[in-house]
């Protein structure tokens, strides 16, 4: 039997796998909020996601909605981040235009090497995306780039790779505001 369990907007998603289909619960705060059946596995997660999508609205990554799905994204998210990546947010939110490189983003975390804040910062975006789902950009083979759930490329066409020390983001401004309400940052 095939089984899945995920993470999608706050809610805990566990999917099964039987001979007559598969069946998906959502979880929220320890009860099932929502049962939904699919041809397969994946087939039922996506059945869930819409009726999750449905019930919060679609995600977005502009706006006065962003500012609200953010706020409550870095909410979920900020407990379990490392001081070392809040250290790396707060450093790009306070960064000139709010736009820093990956190396910078290394020194303000403390690490030695900028894969090392790649990496990390990867994984905030990652894990701002399991609450608050965005199409980002991809990488030729097809793996979302998750910095892009955090920022935007602040140069366009910049030249060399995406994972190069110097490449500059430029935070999203519903991240920004999602700091500030936080308290994670200030403007003084």
């Amino acid at each position: 039997m095939t089984e899945k369990t995920e993470n999608y907007r706050g809610y805990v998603l566990v999917a099964r796998a039987s001979d007559y289909g598969a069946r998906c619960w959502a979880w929220k705060d320890n009860s099932p909020v929502h049962k939904m059946l699919g041809g397969t596995v994946k087939d039922a997660i996506a059945v869930a996601r819409r009726a999750i999508d449905d019930e919060l609205g679609t995600p977005r990554r502009q706006g006065t909605e962003a500012d609200v799905g953010y706020t409550a994204a870095l909410a979920a998210v900020l407990p379990n981040l490392s001081a070392a990546q809040v250290r790396m947010l707060q450093a790009h939110y306070h960064a000139p235009d709010r736009t820093i490189t990956a190396t910078q983003l290394a020194a303000a975390a403390g690490y030695a090497s900028y894969t090392g804040a790649n990496l990390q910062y990867g994984m905030i975006g990652k894990a701002i995306l399991e609450q608050h789902p965005l199409k980002v950009a991809e990488k030729k083979d097809g793996t979302p780039i998750y910095t892009f759930a955090l920022a935007d490329e602040a140069v366009r066409d910049q030249p060399g790779d995406i994972d190069a020390p110097e490449w500059k983001w430029r935070m999203l401004p519903a991240l920004a505001h999602a700091l500030r309400v936080s308290g994670t940052v200030s403007n003084e």
